[in-house]
């Protein structure tokens, strides 16, 4: 029986392939491929794989979402800003529970 490596299959996790694509890629069946993905090691793997991409995911997302509110609350505060927009702006930015922490 072929040997299926974990950071093999990842890599076809990570390119978004099928389980059928990646086990065509590996040269094993779909069936084989995924027994081998119910294993206690893969599943570890897997876990911190998504675990640190998550991590740098969210380092990202936080970063541009603390630009766009401070950017926001800038247009709320300023003079040339059209009313109804300020309202809209700060319903939006009261919804996402944003609000207190743009002025902080």
């Amino acid at each position: 029986m072929k040997e299926i490596l974990i950071p093999d299959i990842l890599t076809g996790v990570m390119e978004n392939k099928t389980r059928e694509q990646i086990a065509a890629d590996l040269g094993v069946s779909p069936a084989t491929l995924w027994r081998r993905m119910q294993k206690d090691d893969y599943r570890t793997a897997y876990s911190e794989i998504l675990s640190t991409v998550l991590d740098e995911i969210k380092g990202d997302y936080i970063q541009a979402l603390d630009f766009s509110v401070k950017y926001l609350y800038r247009l709320i505060k300023d003079d040339k800003t059209d009313q109804s927009l300020k309202v809209r702006i700060a319903l939006s930015l009261v919804k996402a529970g944003t609000f207190q922490e743009a002025r902080a």
